[in-house]
């Protein structure tokens, strides 16, 4: 279950939005999440870095496309809110405990505290 989101709003003119954090079941951070602006559609793209030969490779990623579309739809939801706000930087937390991660809603998700 993701337990808490933090989401830094990018006050830049590029097609990055938003850098986003998210904390699983109190033991488990993934940072560097980045909220990107497409061309159709705005997207995350996971933490990744460069080899040696170029290649870019994801740090770490969703292994279906179930829990990726789940995670997407939560950290869109909660990037639009901080746009919303006059805060650069909004803390999320879960409202509820125990629930199972694919079936956490964006609306799950209340600002524990706002930074400007």
């Amino acid at each position: 279950m993701i337990t808490n989101i933090r989401i830094k709003k990018m006050n830049n003119e590029t097609r990055l939005k938003a850098l986003a954090s998210i904390v699983f079941d109190h033991v488990f951070v993934i940072h560097d999440i980045k909220v990107i602006e497409g061309d159709d559609k705005t997207f995350i793209a996971m933490p990744s870095f460069q080899k040696k030969n170029g290649e870019w490779v994801d740090v770490c990623h969703p292994i279906n496309q179930e829990f990726r579309t789940v995670l997407e739809q939560i950290l869109l939801a909660c990037t639009k809110k901080v746009y919303e706000s006059e805060n650069d930087v909004i803390n999320f937390v879960s409202q509820y405990e125990n629930v199972p991660l694919l079936e956490q809603v964006p609306d799950d998700f209340e600002i524990e505290n706002e930074v400007k």
